[in-house]
């Protein structure tokens, strides 16, 4: 029996010790049986035989299988279920395995603990795995899995651990219950993901046969591990592609002799998990484009080598995965009513581009296309980088229209609302084409909306220059001179004293551009507050009690005027 004892569980025989009080039962007979070994009622064997299905936990197919089965034979395996069961202890309460996972275990015995859970989860009945979901025992497996596979430099021990808990998630997840419990959790299918970027071999091909299993579960269980291939590239921090690793690692040339046999069930486990993701969706334009992804990868590339290998198994996923793209590019072809082209052939695909665009109102967008095509950048560090956006860009709006996303979380582009603009004012002949069109706002990155928020509070701080301008033009209208005097003392106004937004940060071309603006309003401010050489100014009346000023200079008493001025000019863009 499983006891706690020093942070572990040890088989003891038949008592609980280190916490678990009491003594463990034996079973000695099946839950409302006889306890003999005389065959009961045909009806009483069938109740028993029901209980016995519920306890295995078979899927509905099985289970109707077994029901057919004669009576005679079900009482034989009720039998068969008792000698078996008669001499295993009656295992404890799970929740005994949920407050210890809970504490901070050396990793030597977190192992033999998790071997214990694994055991516990694959052999016991159904209604063990539930009771040790229900006492909150998956999110303390996941956090500890997450945890392993964070850890540096791992020991023996960590390995062990890591192997174990994969094992034990593996288990938990090999019935209906689990199964749905596990893909409900926020992370449950990320965290199982990111064994993939452990050092643990084994480990990886258990997660990859699970993972492959759960691109089958609907609805959702495809859209499930596309996220979670997303995951693992932002947990890594090293950019890439979402399925640059499998192919990667696909492909490796140096493993060690003792880890051949290992790393062939790797191979044969991963190229099923592909066969997996690019298989499992029913739209075909769905399928066309995600094994383009592994095209891009240059997939093709490493497909003669594992065929070299020549084993069955692995031949067989090489066979799925040609033979299934071969099918959906035929069904592609008969769908756009095209010619069959080599998919990997650019002068094929130009060809056929233009046989099908030629002569469309298509054709004048297609030019352009290929117009900006020319000038993208094909630099060493960035070119590809280009090129790679605008792939994503092609794969949303091709997806986006049947609810599909071919790269979730790299783009946030909404296809439908910008079509939907450009509808609408092919429709409208009230629109004018260089109005703009409004799509459904998006949230900004935090360098976009910082830059936004400072340009808005320049603009604030343009407004009320301009303002306090005006207001001395004003006053140098009804106070004579005072404006005048008050240009005159400064030649201009240095925006370098002006007052920034906080975190303002002006480079110096936009230096040069508001010095200059704010160089001619002074000027032109300067040039407003003299006489112009239309009709004399109207006399200015007096405050009560005070004299009336001066009368206003004769014409022939005034310098040369200057050329009445318009006003300052438009602010830079």
């Amino acid at each position: 029996m499983f006891s706690k004892k020093k942070g572990s569980l040890r088989v003891l025989g038949g008592t609980v010790r280190g916490g678990v009080s009491g003594p463990v039962e034996q079973v000695s007979k099946l839950a409302g049986g006889t306890g003999t070994d005389e065959m009961p009622e045909p009806g009483e064997i069938n109740a028993l035989f029901e209980q016995f299905l519920t306890e295995l936990a078979l899927p509905p197919q099985k289970l109707e299988q077994m029901r057919l089965m004669p009576v005679d034979r079900k009482w034989t395996l009720l039998q068969q279920h008792k000698t078996k069961g008669s001499d295993i202890p009656v295992l404890h309460d799970p929740r005994v395995f949920v407050e210890l996972l809970s504490q901070t275990l050396p990793p030597a015995e977190l192992s033999k603990d998790l071997q214990s859970l694994e055991v516990s989860l694959r052999t016991e009945p159904i209604h063990w795995v539930k009771d040790f979901v229900t006492a909150g025992g998956l999110p303390i497996l996941l956090n500890i899995l997450k945890g392993l596979c964070g850890v540096e430099n791992p020991t023996k021990d960590h390995r062990d651990a890591l192997l174990h808990c994969t094992r034990a998630v593996r288990a938990q997840m090999n019935n209906t219950y689990g199964l749905q419990a596990t893909m409900s959790h926020p992370d449950g299918i990320n965290i199982l993901a990111l064994v993939l970027t452990s050092p643990v071999l084994k480990a990886q091909t258990i997660a990859l046969e699970v993972l492959a299993a759960v691109c089958f579960v609907p609805p959702d269980g495809h859209a499930l591990i596309l996220r979670a291939m997303e995951y693992c590239v932002g947990v890594r921090k090293k950019g890439g592609k979402r399925f640059e690793g499998l192919v990667r690692s696909l492909g490796a040339e140096t493993v060690g002799d003792e880890d051949a046999a290992l790393y062939l069930e790797y191979q044969i486990a991963c190229l099923s998990f592909i066969n997996a993701i690019v298989n499992s969706p029913e739209d075909l334009e769905f399928r066309v484009c995600l094994r383009n992804e592994f095209m891009g990868l240059k997939i093709v590339d490493i497909l003669p080598a594992l065929r070299s290998i020549d084993h069955d198994t692995l031949n067989t996923q090489l066979h799925i995965f040609e033979e299934e793209a071969a099918a959906d590019y035929d069904a592609l072809f008969e769908h756009l009513e095209l010619d069959r082209i080599d998919m990997q052939n650019a002068d094929e695909l130009f060809g056929a581009l233009k046989r099908e665009l030629e002569g469309t109102d298509c054709w004048p967008w297609f030019l352009r296309v290929l117009q900006h095509l020319l000038v993208v950048p094909n630099d060493e560090y960035r070119g590809s980088k280009y090129w790679h956006v605008l792939s994503l860009c092609l794969s949303q709006l091709i997806l986006q229209r049947n609810g599909f996303n071919p790269d979730v979380a790299v783009l946030n582009i909404d296809v439908s609302s910008v079509v939907d603009g450009l509808v609408k004012l092919d429709s409208d002949p009230s629109l004018s084409s260089s109005q703009e069109i409004k799509v459904k706002e998006r949230p900004k990155s935090g360098e976009l909306e910082k830059a936004v928020k400072m340009c808005k509070e320049l603009e604030n701080i343009v407004k009320r220059k301009d303002e306090e301008i005006k207001g001395l033009r004003e006053k140098g209208a009804g106070v004579g001179g005072s404006t005048e005097t008050l240009v005159a003392s400064e030649s201009t106004v240095d925006i370098t004293k002006a007052p920034l937004p906080p975190g303002a940060v002006l480079s110096a071309d936009l230096k040069d551009a508001l010095q200059k603006y704010v160089d001619e309003v002074v000027g032109a401010l300067k040039q407003s507050t003299k006489p112009s050489s239309g009709a004399p100014p109207s006399t200015i009346p007096s405050a009560p009690g005070k004299a009336p000023p001066p009368p206003p200079p004769k014409p022939q008493d005034l310098q040369n005027p200057t050329s009445p001025v318009k006003g300052p000019p438009p602010p830079p863009p």
